[in-house]
C-alpha cells in the first residue's frame, strides 16, 4: 500500500507493474484527485516516486512511507 504524493490518499494496489532494469516499477492514478504517479523499488525497497505534472514525470519525494 502507498499514499499519493499529492494528497496522501492510500492506494491499495497498483494499476501496472514493469521492471526497469534493477527497478520495479509501480504506476498509479489516484482516485482521489486524479494524479498519476510511478513508485520506484529496488531489491524490495522504495528509491523513488514520479509524479506526473506539465506533461512528464518529476521526481517528487526520495522517501516516502509505505506500509
Amino acid at each position: 500500500m502507498t499514499k499519493c504524493p499529492n494528497c496522501q490518499t492510500e492506494i491499495a494496489k497498483p494499476d501496472k507493474t514493469w521492471k526497469f532494469s534493477q527497478f520495479t516499477v509501480d504506476a498509479y492514478l489516484c482516485n482521489n484527485c486524479k494524479t498519476k504517479f510511478r513508485d520506484y523499488s529496488k531489491q524490495g525497497k522504495h528509491s523513488f516516486t514520479l509524479q506526473f505534472k506539465k506533461g512528464r514525470y518529476r521526481k517528487v519525494q526520495s522517501k516516502i512511507q509505505t506500509g
